[in-house]
C-alpha cells in the first residue's frame, strides 16, 4: 500500500509538472530501481516532453523494453539541448540514435554507463555535431558502438576522453579524427603500438592526458617512440601513472621546444623503485611549468 501510494504521489507529481514548468534547463534523474510502473513512466515522459528550453539531461533510469523510450521524448528539444548523459545501465537503439541525428545542438554527449546487449541500434550514414565525446569504459567491449559513433562525429569533434581506450578506438579515431584538440585516454591494456600512430596524425592536439588503473610504465623503445610522435601544437601533458626518471629524461629532451604545461599524477606503490627525481623535474621546470600532484583520484575529464 506504502508502494502503491508513493507511485500515485510521482505519477500526480510529474503530471503536474508537465502542465506548470515546462521551462526546466536543467533535469537529472537518478533511479535506484529497474523499470517504473506504467503510470509512473507515461507521466515522467509527459514531463520531459512538455519541456520547451531544456539544454541538459542525465539520467542512470532503465526503463522496461515495454514501455515508450524517454529518448523519443526528448525529440521535441532538438534546438535546444545541448548536453547529454547517460550512467548505468543503458537503452541504446534506434530511438537514441534517432535523438542523436535530431538533437541540432548537442555538443556534449557522455556514455559513462554500459549498453543493454543485445545492442538494437541500427547506425545511419549522418552528421552529428558533437563537440565533446565521453566514452566510459562500459562502451570500450563495444566496438560495433564506438567505432560507429565516432565516424558519425568525425567532422566536429574536438575533445574526446576515452576510459579503457582499445586498439580498436584509437584505430578508430586516428582514420576518422584529425582534428582533435584535446584528447583524454585511460587505458586497460597495452596501446603503445596504436598510440604513436594516433599522436602523429593529430597535428592539431593541444592537451593530451594519459593514464592507467595500474602503472604504466614505459619501456626505453615504446618512450621513444612516444616522444617523438607528440605534434609540435601539443602545449599541455598530463601524465597520469608514475613514469621513471630515464622516461621522463627521454621525453624531455625529445619534447621540451613548445610544452608549456607539464602535470604528473604520481601514486605511491611500495613496488614502484624508480621515482622521478628531484634533479631532473629541477632542470625541466626551467623550461614549462610542472605540476607534482600527489593523489589516489585520477582526472581524465576534459570539461
Amino acid at each position: 500500500d506504502n508502494l502503491q501510494g508513493m507511485n500515485d504521489v510521482l505519477a500526480n507529481l510529474f503530471t503536474m509538472m508537465s502542465q506548470y514548468a515546462t521551462n526546466i534547463q536543467e533535469m537529472k534523474i537518478q533511479s535506484y530501481t529497474t523499470g517504473l510502473p506504467a503510470k509512473v513512466h507515461a507521466s515522467l515522459y509527459r514531463l520531459i516532453e512538455s519541456q520547451r528550453t531544456l539544454q541538459s539531461f542525465m539520467s542512470n533510469y532503465f526503463w522496461n523494453a515495454s514501455s515508450p523510450s524517454l529518448f523519443t521524448a526528448l525529440l521535441n528539444q532538438s534546438h535546444s539541448l545541448t548536453r547529454f548523459r547517460l550512467w548505468g545501465l543503458t537503452h541504446f537503439d534506434d530511438s537514441l540514435i534517432l535523438g542523436l541525428l535530431e538533437w541540432n545542438a548537442l555538443e556534449v554527449l557522455e556514455l559513462m554507463g554500459c549498453p543493454d546487449y543485445p545492442v538494437s541500434a541500427n547506425f545511419t550514414k549522418g552528421q552529428l555535431r558533437i563537440r565533446n565525446l565521453y566514452i566510459g569504459n562500459g562502451y570500450c567491449s563495444y566496438p560495433f558502438i564506438t567505432t560507429n559513433l565516432i565516424k558519425m562525429i568525425n567532422l566536429n569533434l574536438q575533445k574526446l576522453v576515452v576510459e579503457g581506450a582499445t586498439p580498436e578506438i584509437i584505430d578508430a579515431v586516428t582514420i576518422n579524427c584529425p582534428q582533435l584538440t584535446h584528447l583524454s585516454l585511460c587505458a586497460y591494456q597495452d596501446i603503445f603500438e596504436s598510440l604513436p600512430r594516433l599522436l602523429s596524425a593529430l597535428s592539431l592536439l593541444e592537451t593530451l592526458i594519459l593514464g592507467n588503473q595500474e602503472q604504466f610504465i614505459f619501456t626505453d623503445d615504446t618512450i621513444l617512440q612516444f616522444s617523438q610522435s607528440i605534434p609540435p601544437s601539443l602545449c599541455a601533458l598530463f601524465l597520469n601513472f608514475n613514469i621513471s626518471s630515464q622516461s621522463l629524461r627521454v621525453l624531455l629532451t625529445e619534447y621540451n621546444k613548445y610544452l608549456k604545461e607539464l602535470k604528473l599524477y604520481l601514486a605511491h606503490s611500495n613496488s614502484y623503485t624508480d621515482p622521478v627525481s628531484l634533479d631532473v623535474l629541477r632542470n625541466a621546470n626551467k623550461y614549462f611549468t610542472i605540476v607534482k600532484q600527489d593523489t589516489t583520484r585520477n582526472s581524465y575529464n576534459l570539461w
